[in-house]
């Protein structure tokens, strides 16, 4: 299911869905799929994976806009049901994600490579941050005690729904 729409009415406000144009159309059809795609992943079974609850730092994938592929370790936190990362909102990983919506994330215990869990999923939204409280929470998790990022006002929440879970942690 491609997002772009949506992440244009980030950028347009809740009167780009709302609207007569194809903006509107485009919005409205995908809310339909969407919806059909969650009730598809939802029949398959509870995907929640005791990974998801480790501070381990996981390696985020997504597709630049000149097609090549960018993978960077994160901080991750999994909340009803989404995968939640820090990130600004001028780096490049913000810009694949608005380019791309779908991603990928290998989870890698401490000690065992092979016990790997892979998430496929795609981007539910992006919130803005600007007190950088995702990155705080994330910090103490991880251990780094309660920081508050240099950057904070250009931070933003990405929430990631999974679709799909595979790897050797599932056998």
């Amino acid at each position: 299911i491609w997002l772009g729409p949506a992440l244009d009415a980030l950028a347009w406000g809740p009167s780009a869905v709302t609207g007569s144009g194809k903006l509107a159309a485009a919005l409205r059809q995908e809310s339909v799929e969407r919806r059909a795609l969650h009730v598809a992943v939802a029949r398959q079974g509870d995907h929640h994976h005791p990974r998801l609850d480790q501070a381990l730092v996981v390696d985020l994938a997504t597709v630049r806009t000149d097609g090549g592929p960018q993978v960077n370790p994160m901080w991750f936190l999994f909340e009803d049901g989404l995968i939640w990362f820090t990130h600004t909102d001028f780096r490049q990983k913000f810009r694949n994600l608005q380019h791309e919506p779908r991603v990928a994330i290998s989870i890698l215990p401490e000690g065992n490579p092979y016990g790997y869990l892979e998430i496929r999923g795609e981007l539910d939204r992006i919130e803005p941050d600007p007190t950088g409280s995702l990155y705080t929470r994330l910090a103490e998790r991880y251990g780094q005690g309660s920081v508050v990022p240099p950057d904070a006002a250009d931070r933003v929440k990405i929430a990631i729904r999974p679709t799909r879970f595979s790897g050797n942690a599932l056998k």
